[in-house]
């Protein structure tokens, strides 16, 4: 191994640690043999998008992995985690094994990235097997499986986990318990006698697309001497949207309600407001259920961020 060879590889192996783009990488190179012209290294050495992606995918890719394996394969047991996720038209399926050392303790890393179109608990499981089977991992020490919650994984029947159970008698859940505290506060949302989150979309709708609107709305917020807050749009499928979208509606609750019940519908020139949210800022029972869902959610977003990075799930939950 040359020192050359050493420095190309280690160049690429930052940019991949730290999410650099190969196009980085091909411009980083130009400026080092810039800087360090009267290194022989820094001007020999070569490095663009191309030769970076080779060396990424066919050199320290099959290094780390086979590192990654020789460990596994000297502890007893190991679990997989696996969610899908959309890359433009692509269906990637990321499977993450965690297994235990006596140096490090509990280890978790990216065993592989699959591309895999289908979502049917067989492609799953399918795909899971094959992965297993490239990597001579056994599937007997297989402990528990991590996925979200939805029946394509733990459903009753015909679900990723009985399937494998069929197969791996033991094998335990590894449910998602970020989903679990989102989906009760959905579920209990439904219960309460404001729908949040329609009122939420529809003023984030009413000003998106609109610079007239929101010229007008700062005219409110001068009035009043409030910073201009823009509101923060909730997204149903992002977790961690709706708290910050009603903390942000309560700091401009004031002026936007003014803003609102000023508006004169029966003017034809002048910009409309949809019924829906003239009731909504013209009724008590929404701003008292803004300030529940405000206290609840606090404790609920603040045990969903722990849960995300936090090591010792066990002790947490006790």
């Amino acid at each position: 191994l040359t020192k050359l060879t050493a420095a190309e590889l280690s160049l690429v192996y930052h940019g991949v640690r730290h999410g650099y783009s190969y196009i980085s990488q091909s411009c980083t190179v130009d400026l080092l043999k810039k800087i360090f012209n009267e290194s022989e290294i820094g001007q020999n050495i070569s490095c663009g998008k191309t030769k970076a992606r080779e060396l990424s995918v066919n050199v320290l890719a099959p290094f780390f992995t086979s590192k990654l394996i020789q460990q596994i394969a000297q502890s007893s047991f190991y679990s997989l985690s696996f969610d899908g996720s959309n890359k433009g038209t692509i269906k990637m399926f990321p499977f993450i094994i965690n297994y235990f050392t006596i140096q490090c303790g509990i280890v978790r890393s990216a065993l592989e990235i699959v591309e895999q179109p289908r979502e049917t608990a067989q492609n799953i499981v399918d795909t899971l097997r094959d992965l297993l089977k490239k990597h001579n991992l056994d599937i007997q020490k297989l402990t528990s499986i991590g996925a979200d919650n939805t029946n394509t994984n733990y459903g009753r029947n015909n679900s990723v986990f009985t399937i494998l159970q069929l197969e791996v008698v033991n094998l335990l859940k590894g449910n998602c318990f970020c989903h679990v505290l989102s989906n009760s506060a959905k579920v209990s949302h439904q219960h309460l006698p404001v729908d949040v989150e329609t009122y939420l979309s529809q003023l984030y709708s009413h000003f998106s697309s609109s610079s007239k609107r929101i010229a007008e709305l700062k005219e409110y917020f001068e009035f009043v001497e409030i910073e201009y807050l823009c509101l923060l749009q909730h997204i149903k499928i992002r977790w961690l949207s709706l708290y910050n979208s009603i903390d942000r509606l309560l700091k401009v609750y004031e002026p936007l309600a003014s803003y609102f019940c000023d508006i004169n519908n029966d003017n034809a020139d002048a910009i409309t407001c949809p019924p829906a949210i003239k009731i909504f800022f013209s009724s008590n029972m929404s701003k008292c259920t803004l300030y529940f869902l405000h206290q609840i959610l606090f404790d609920i977003q603040t045990k969903n961020l722990e849960l995300q990075r936090y090591s010792n799930l066990h002790q947490l939950l006790i």
